[in-house]
């Protein structure tokens, strides 16, 4: 039996992904998908104590532009 083939992923249809499910995925460089394991119990702390991982981001990279703009030109 063969198995279908996924078309593999750009980088614009992963920003635009939408699976209906909580799970978060990480896309390869070959265009596919993978699920990202849940959270531990520290990072779970950390996102109740600072709110999310952009902040954590923020405070620790204080002097770097990390926006879409600056990343992806967007």
């Amino acid at each position: 039996m063969a198995q279908a083939k996924i078309k593999p992923l750009t980088f614009a249809e992963y920003l635009n992904n939408d699976d209906g499910s909580d799970i978060r995925y990480d896309l390869l460089s070959n265009g596919e998908l993978m699920p990202l394991p849940n959270g531990s119990e520290e990072n779970d702390y950390l996102v109740m104590e600072y709110g999310s991982s952009e902040v954590i981001i923020s405070a620790a990279l204080p002097n770097l532009e990390l926006t879409p703009k600056t990343l992806f030109g967007a």
